[in-house]
């Protein structure tokens, strides 16, 4: 008799736990959804939050967690289930009372247990206790569906603008990202280039060329790389205008005029000299010397050495004394080639009588000393070779490894000034690739003092995607890129003057193969009214303002010496 009213009583609490837990899962599932279209619609609408696809599975599983926890707390016992079964059954507090007095041995006990147990034999529990979805589970499915609905068909309205804020700051911070990312592999594509320079100078700049993390805008990292590795540039530049290499320049311009012998024993190494193949010209050398020491050379091939030795000494001697470069120089500017052979400061004094400019004037006279340290080089060369080759006695082993040394110098003085060319050239190209996708525009609407050109990157709307200083259409030899959206057009609606409109013309012309440069990158703007200064006055204070110009990045680097010769010949014109 006690299993047919445990029996009973687990049967009703199994069927009432589920009942529960679909009633919980019902009811938070619908409370889940309703919150998931609420924030749906604070995100479409307003642009508050974010919802993304699995925020919904997060509710869902959620509303499940809930719902267990609900009906863990809120589920009835036995002796809960047993009223619930008097009450539903009616059975007059008779399964409740048995439930309790089960475990008496009392007569009373036992007798309204057997009592009990009769009424509820043949008693169908699942119709008092139904397993079956509630009304709860309408308004769940119900809000489900408009959450899905509204999911893929409700568009983002953004009536704050919001999302339009939050999507232009993740741009700002992706092109931020970006940009470090290309200065520091600018950096890491330097490093072992300017390390073999053994220049502090340029390794202390190229230290500091990562250093943005203070700035907060793409641009800014762009424009302050771009500065610095401008500035590493015009360093490298000021190398390759150094006296020494200027005077090296000058010199290997000499070697340039070196014949070959038709009968030396080795004829490519005057080759090698004239062309600056100073490593392979020592190399032969060495050889020759090796030959020498061990006697390999017969008499003939020595003395052959020793006539080629002493042609190419006469040859040197012959162009340390050559100073037509300069002469030329001299005549290109108005003055005669006869004052090539003075000094110093009696060559300054002659060129100041003849009314040049300052400027002039110092490059006349570093062009001098380059040509003297030149020549005096070359006859350093000839006096190396008359000992290491006299005239009528036999090669002298010691003085020829003295010549060979000298010529591994030079080769170390033209690696360097290859070195500043090749850095020099790979700088351009990393200035070239950190501004790729972004665009110098002309900013309207500035006022006084302010640059009208701007920095554009890429993804930013109403912005260009070309280089820097690099136009959309391209010139000859060029490839040209067709108006794109924000880019602009060299077309331009007629404007409406009355009820008449102006047709747009374009003008057909031939173009050169080099690039045509903005006049106003230099030029500024018209300006009527009188002259207050001096031509030379306005002329030396535009000429700075182009120059500060450059230097802060306003006009491209590229157009630097067609804006110089612009004001050479402006400076030209002003003489007159």
């Amino acid at each position: 008799m006690k299993s047919v009213l445990h029996n009973t009583v687990r049967r009703a609490a199994v069927r009432c736990h589920a009942q529960l837990l679909a009633t919980q899962a019902g009811k938070w599932l619908a409370l889940a959804a309703a919150a998931g279209l609420a924030a749906l619609l604070t995100h479409r609408l307003f642009g508050v939050g974010a919802f993304p696809p699995a925020l919904a599975g997060v509710l869902a599983a959620a509303a499940v967690l809930a719902a267990g926890v609900s009906w863990y707390r809120r589920r009835p016992g036995p002796l809960e289930v047993a009223v619930m079964i008097d009450r539903r059954l009616s059975l007059r507090e008779r399964v409740s009372s048995a439930w309790s007095l089960v475990a008496s041995d009392d007569d009373f006990a036992r007798a309204a247990c057997a009592e009990a147990n009769e009424r509820i034999q043949g008693l169908r529990i699942s119709s008092a206790f139904p397993v079956r979805p509630t009304a709860v589970w309408g308004w769940a499915a119900g809000a489900w569906l408009a959450l899905a609905a509204g999911f893929f068909l409700l568009p983002e309205l953004d009536l704050l603008g919001y999302l339009a804020r939050d999507r232009r700051e993740d741009r700002r911070q992706d092109h931020l990202r970006q940009a470090r990312v290309d200065v520091e592999q600018a950096q890491q594509k330097l490093t072992p280039i300017v390390k073999a320079l053994k220049n502090p100078e340029l390794s202390a700049e190229l230290a500091r060329l990562a250093d943005t993390a203070h700035l907060e805008q793409a641009q800014d990292v762009q424009r302050q790389a771009v500065r610095k590795l401008t500035e590493m540039s015009d360093k490298l530049k000021q190398l390759q205008n150094s006296p020494s290499q200027r005077a090296f320049q000058e010199f290997q311009d000499l070697l340039r005029g070196l014949r070959s012998p038709s009968d030396g024993l080795r004829a490519e190494m005057n080759r090698q000299i004239a062309s600056g193949e100073f490593a392979k010209a020592a190399q032969t050398l060495r050889e020759l010397q090796k030959q020498i020491e061990e006697n390999q050379l017969g008499q003939k091939d020595e003395a052959a050495l020793a006539r080629q030795l002493q042609d190419l000494s006469r040859q040197l001697a012959e162009l340390s004394q050559d100073d037509d470069a300069l002469r030329q120089a001299m005549e290109r500017v108005g003055v005669s080639g006869e004052l090539a052979g003075l000094g110093g400061e009696q060559l300054r004094r002659e060129l100041g009588r003849q009314g040049l400019t300052k400027e002039k004037i110092e490059e006349l006279l570093r062009q001098a000393q380059a040509s003297q340290a030149a020549r005096e080089l070359a006859r350093k060369l000839v006096r190396q070779l008359d000992q290491a080759a006299p005239e009528g006695k036999p090669i002298s082993v010691v003085d020829l490894s003295q010549f060979a040394d000298q010529i591994e110098m030079l080769d170390d003085e033209a690696e360097q000034g290859r070195s500043c060319q090749l850095t020099r050239e790979e700088i351009e190209k990393l200035i070239e690739h950190l501004g790729r996708g972004g665009k110098l525009q002309l900013q309207k609407g500035k006022g006084a003092g302010e640059s009208d050109v701007a920095l554009a990157l890429p993804g930013q709307e109403g912005e260009g995607g070309t280089l820097p200083g690099v136009t959309g259409g391209g010139g000859e030899g060029e490839p040209a890129g067709g108006p794109a959206p924000g880019h602009g057009s060299t077309k331009r609606d007629a404007p409406d003057i009355g009820e008449a409109k102006l047709a747009p013309l374009r003008a057909d012309s031939t173009g050169k193969s080099a690039r045509a440069v903005a006049s106003w990158y230099f030029r500024g703007p018209q300006v009527t009214g009188e002259s207050k200064l001096e031509l030379r006055q306005t002329l030396q204070a535009a000429k700075d303002q182009a120059a500060e110009a450059i230097t802060e990045n306003q006009i491209p680097r590229k157009y630097e010496s067609a804006v110089r010769k612009y004001f050479a010949q402006l400076e030209e014109e002003s003489e007159k």
